[in-house]
């Protein structure tokens, strides 16, 4: 057997054994003290599972760094940031493509530098804000059947700030210097129209026709058709009647034509004029119709029922 020193791990302990006596007054003890050591510290199988406790906690502290190492490399952790996402005085900053699984709450989002920024999302985007109350005031929404803008009032503003355009329960105010429809098959109204100017492009002719109901022009004080480059046509299945309540219908021209007048049925072949001047009669009913130069207007009662 081996020797073991436990003379650094054992504390003397003394027992007396014998009683005390008195000499002079003074107490003294007699007889055999006995010395007995205890021992001092973990041995055996208890030494053992503390070293190999020891052992595994070392293991698991180079493996935690091992694996935290290896989590700093693949996601690319710096003082700036996390991969493509850098930390910057104004904010984030993504460089790349991002994916958002839930709700993004942010205040700001723009592009980097003159990027596009383009949001895609498989079923639908939807932007939507609160009022102080916490209820939705406004909320846009990008599907795959089109867009839906939710909101008591829509405006569009121009770079300068300007309003051109204002939608809301009133009504919808265009408020541009010019609008156009550049469809090629114009405009429908349900509704009426109040504007102050209609007019078509340089290259091409405008037309106003309703295909199935009348068509009502009015104003309060007067209605002007002007065409600078052309001509004005007017053309209807039916009567085209212009009257006026007060006032005059005035037809100022260097030419009128008025084809396909009839003539009086009263005219004969051998009094047919040489010439093509005819005179123009009316009827009592205001119908026109030409005549002879000779005959004074003398028309049938078919010309004048």
């Amino acid at each position: 057997m081996a020797s073991h020193d436990y003379s650094s791990l054992r504390t003397p302990t003394m027992h007396s054994g014998g009683s005390p006596s008195t000499i002079g007054g003074a107490g003294t003890y007699s007889g055999e003290y006995t010395i007995t050591y205890q021992h001092i510290g973990i041995y055996g199988w208890r030494k053992r599972c503390l070293y190999l406790f020891i052992l595994i906690l070392m293991i698991m502290i180079v493996l935690n760094l091992a694996l935290t190492i290896w989590i700093i490399k693949v996601m690319d952790f710096t003082i700036h940031g996390m991969g493509s996402l850098r930390v910057t005085d104004d904010g984030l900053r993504l460089e790349g493509e991002a994916e958002f699984m839930e709700t993004v709450y942010v205040e700001k989002i723009e592009s980097w530098q003159s990027n596009p920024l383009t949001m895609e999302s498989s079923n639908y985007i939807r932007l939507q804000a609160q009022n102080s109350a916490g209820n939705i005031s406004s909320q846009l929404t990008i599907g795959s059947d089109g867009v839906s803008v939710t909101s008591d009032k829509f405006t569009v503003l121009s770079t300068d700030g300007v309003e051109l355009l204002t939608a809301d329960s009133d009504g919808v105010v265009i408020s541009a210097d010019s609008f156009t429809i550049a469809g090629t098959e114009g405009v429908q109204l349900d509704g009426p129209l109040q504007t102050e100017y209609i007019r078509s492009d340089a290259f091409n002719e405008l037309r106003i026709e309703s295909p199935t109901r009348a068509l009502y022009m009015s104003a309060s004080e007067e209605i002007s058709l002007q065409a600078d480059g052309g001509g004005i046509q007017i053309s209807c299945r039916s009567d085209f009647e212009i009257s006026t309540t007060e006032g005059q219908v005035t037809l100022e021209s260097d030419y009128i034509y008025m084809p396909n007048l009839e003539m009086s049925d009263t005219s004969s072949a051998d009094t047919t004029s040489s010439s093509d001047v005819y005179e123009l009669c009316v009827c009592e009913n205001g119908r026109l119709f030409l005549g002879e130069p000779d005959e004074n207007c003398r028309g049938g009662d078919d010309l004048c029922s």
